[in-house]
C-alpha cells in the first residue's frame, strides 16, 4: 500500500480495542496498562489540552496509534502510545505519526519532546527508531506522564524552527 491509502485521524472511543490489539502484538502488560490510559483518554473528563493521539487507518481497519502527552509539572511534551501493527510495519506510518506529533507539539510551542525507551534492549527497535528521527540520549531519567509504561532512559529531540525532514 502507499502513504495515501491510510488516513490519519484524530483517536476515537471505538477504536481503543483495535488499539490493544496492536499494542498487545508488541507487549501484553503494555496492553494491560494502556487500556487504563485510554479510557481515561476517553472520558468526558479528560483535559485534551494534555495530550492527543491519532490513529492511522486503511480501507478496513485502524493499523497504527500514535500521539502526544504534556506533563504540565515537568513542562515537557513527551511521545505518548506509539505503535504499528506489525503486519503494517515498514511503511512509514511510524514516521508520519511522529511527524504529526512533533508539528502539533511544536504548534503548541514546545522546543523539545521526549520519548522513554528500555534502556536494557540496545536492540530494541524503538531505540532505533526514535535515534534515527534525531531523539538523542542526554542520560535524562524523568518520569513520563504515562507513568506505568515508563521506561529507563529518556530520548529527547529539539524542535527547530522552520525544521524541514
Amino acid at each position: 500500500m502507499q502513504m495515501d491509502d491510510y488516513f490519519l485521524r484524530p483517536a476515537e472511543e471505538k477504536d481503543i480495542e483495535r488499539v490493544l490489539g496492536i499494542i498487545s502484538n508488541h507487549d501484553l502488560d503494555e496492553e494491560k496498562l494502556a487500556r487504563s490510559f485510554l479510557e481515561d483518554y476517553f472520558n468526558d473528563s479528560h483535559d485534551k489540552s494534555k495530550g492527543r493521539h491519532y490513529v492511522l487507518e486503511n480501507a478496513s481497519e485502524v493499523v497504527a496509534v500514535g500521539g502526544y502527552m504534556h506533563d504540565e509539572a515537568q513542562k515537557d511534551y513527551w511521545v505518548g502510545l506509539l505503535y504499528v501493527d506489525p503486519y503494517y510495519r515498514g511503511q512509514g506510518l511510524g514516521n508520519r505519526l511522529l511527524e504529526k506529533v512533533i508539528e502539533d507539539v511544536k504548534r503548541l510551542g514546545s522546543n523539545r519532546i521526549l520519548v522513554s525507551v528500555d534502556e536494557e534492549d540496545i536492540n530494541d527497535p524503538a531505540i532505533r527508531f526514535y535515534t534515527g528521527k534525531k531523539f538523542e540520549n542526554t542520560g535524562l531519567k524523568l518520569d513520563p506522564p504515562l507513568k506505568p509504561l515508563q521506561r529507563r532512559l529518556t530520548l529527547v529531540r529539539n524542535i527547530i524552527e522552520n525544521e524541514v525532514e
